[in-house]
């Protein structure tokens, strides 16, 4: 059988530099764009913070909108990653659902910066639809196949979670709620599934996966 060389080849140093540079301007749009508006942040101030030239920063990106939805997607695309493979191992969907909803709090929340910037950035909601609605419609799917869902409008329901779990993370980034309280949000989208009360506070309650 023929053999597949899946090796990847080693990136040369302006490559390695390329890469670095780019990384640096995703994380100076990351702590400048968390506390204000794309409108009010200028090249100039996002090359200041990450330390380069204003030259390197259009070798990588057309304008700050762009930088700015590449950070969006970047964050993102790291959450989705760690929540599918927190939940590839488990069987039950409520329980799936219920480690979806804590874990997307408590990874924004674990860095304000993250946080802000999705709760402060109206363009931040179409992207986090792009990579979670195939997660949390995988979920759902699931659970109504298995008849472990039961729902009146499955549009209703998928709205009032999304709303309530960014509300959620708005009052968690506040300190108006302590992050526990996820744990009350994943009882309550399960309730609203359908699942028995005592049911769904003992599946909220349990341990989150360690990645």
């Amino acid at each position: 059988m023929r053999q597949i060389n899946r090796s990847k080849p080693k990136p040369d140093g302006r490559e390695t530099r390329r890469v670095a540079t780019r990384d640096r301007l995703i994380l100076a749009a990351k702590s400048v764009m968390a506390d204000t508006s794309v409108d009010t942040v200028t090249v100039d101030g996002i090359v200041q913070k990450a330390g380069v030239g204003k030259g390197s920063f259009y070798n990588h990106f057309n304008s700050k909108e762009d930088l700015f939805f590449a950070t969006l997607d970047e964050v993102f695309a790291d959450m989705a990653d760690q929540i599918i493979s927190a939940i590839e191992a488990v069987d039950d969907p409520a329980e799936e659902l219920a480690i979806g909803i804590r874990m997307y709090v408590r990874l924004a929340a674990a860095d304000p910066e993250i946080g802000r910037l999705i709760i402060n950035a109206p363009a931040s909601f179409d992207i986090l639809h792009t990579y979670a609605d195939p997660v949390v419609n995988h979920t759902i799917d699931k659970g109504l196949q298995a008849e472990r869902f039961k729902l009146r409008d499955r549009d209703l329901f998928f709205l009032l979670l999304t709303s309530g779990v960014n509300a959620t993370l708005s009052r968690v980034l506040e300190q108006t709620f302590d992050e526990a309280v996820t744990k009350e949000l994943a009882a309550s989208a399960l309730l609203l599934a359908g699942i028995d009360p005592k049911e769904a506070l003992e599946i909220a309650s349990k341990s989150l996966p360690t990645l």
